[in-house]
């Protein structure tokens, strides 16, 4: 019997680090929401970020996820998602990001008439 109780024990803690190491989007303590922010994507040293013009301040976010599919140095995109509460800990570059949906932006270009 102790064996039975010892496999279920040892299976179910399995199955939680299992789950834990499955979890598409990692928790953050949110403080706020960006909501469709126009931003342009950059690299820096290996860091993906976004870079805006939010109100006349310059500010970034440093996505978080498995999301690779904006990431494109120089494009300019459309995101919404949820802001994090930076780690006093930690020196990033900007504040972290879980991006919920992102759009390319295509600018119209001005025709050049002479």
């Amino acid at each position: 019997m102790k064996k039975i109780s010892s496999l279920f024990a040892l299976m179910f803690c399995a199955a939680l680090v299992f789950a834990q190491l499955n979890n598409p989007s990692p928790m953050i303590d949110s403080i706020g929401f960006a909501d469709k922010i126009i931003g342009k994507v950059i690299l820096i040293g290996d860091t993906w970020a976004i870079e805006s013009a939010e109100n006349g301040h310059l500010q970034r976010y440093v996505p978080i996820g498995d999301d690779n599919s904006w990431k494109s140095e120089g494009q300019e995109i459309v995101f919404s998602g949820v802001i994090g509460k930076p780690d006093p800990n930690v020196r990033m570059i900007g504040n972290p990001l879980e991006v919920r949906e992102w759009r390319k932006l295509y600018r119209a270009q001005p025709t050049d008439e002479h």
